[in-house]
């Protein structure tokens, strides 16, 4: 069921209850609703897995905008329910935003949130399996999760693949793992000089999101 039919069916219900006057916290207060707005199908595929360990705790809503990647912000701005949400987080690349750095500030007028990975998705993925400081090809970070995956899930003939469904099952045990990874490498570049998404290559702050999703 889409958001809003889910939202309008909520507000019939509770506007013919007998006790709606006498019982005003809602649903809503107890399920915080979230948005994750991104570009990338590996992205999506990953955050719409995360729904079922979500269920309960909070309403998820992944929304998977591939076109004109520079424009996701204004993109979401226009959703018609995009005022329903309690927090709405984009996914960013650096790989499709050149200025990471003015999109945070614009994002943050408009009280959005948003995660990065300099320079790509697939970081945050390696992460789960290997602490990664020096930058490398973009087009190694594929062979090392293949590698990674073969190595330490058993999956001998395991190729990377952008749309497969399954990879975010793949690397779930080692989420907190990953959450350490990416903050010790933001601490790296903080222990240097000011944190910076568009040049701190590699770096991301997808551990944020990911612990305000999992907070225990």
């Amino acid at each position: 069921m889409g958001l809003s039919r889910w939202l309008m069916k909520y507000m019939r219900k509770i506007n013919t209850s007998k006790h709606a006057k006498k019982q005003p916290i809602s649903l809503l207060n107890q399920r915080k609703l979230i948005l994750i707005a991104c570009c990338g199908i590996t992205e999506g595929l990953y955050f719409q897995n995360l729904r079922r360990e979500l269920r309960g705790i909070s309403q998820l809503t992944v929304k998977v905008i591939p076109k004109n990647p520079a424009k996701i912000l204004e993109n979401v701005l226009r959703l018609a329910d995009f005022n329903y949400f309690d927090h709405v987080w984009l996914i960013v690349d650096k790989d499709d935003f050149p200025n990471i750095q003015g999109l945070i500030s614009k994002a943050k007028r408009q009280k959005i949130n948003i995660s990065y990975s300099n320079p790509c998705f697939e970081l945050w993925i390696y992460l789960h399996f290997e602490y990664l400081q020096s930058p490398i090809p973009r087009a190694d970070y594929a062979k090392r999760i293949e590698k990674s995956l073969r190595k330490q899930r058993g999956l001998k003939k395991y190729c990377y693949n952008k749309s497969d469904r399954n990879l975010s099952y793949y690397i779930s045990a080692n989420r907190k793992t990953a959450i350490s990874r990416a903050e010790r490498l933001l601490n790296y570049w903080a222990s240097g000089s000011n944190i910076n998404a568009d040049t701190n290559d590699p770096s991301t702050n997808l551990f944020e999101l990911i612990k305000s999703l999992f907070p225990h």
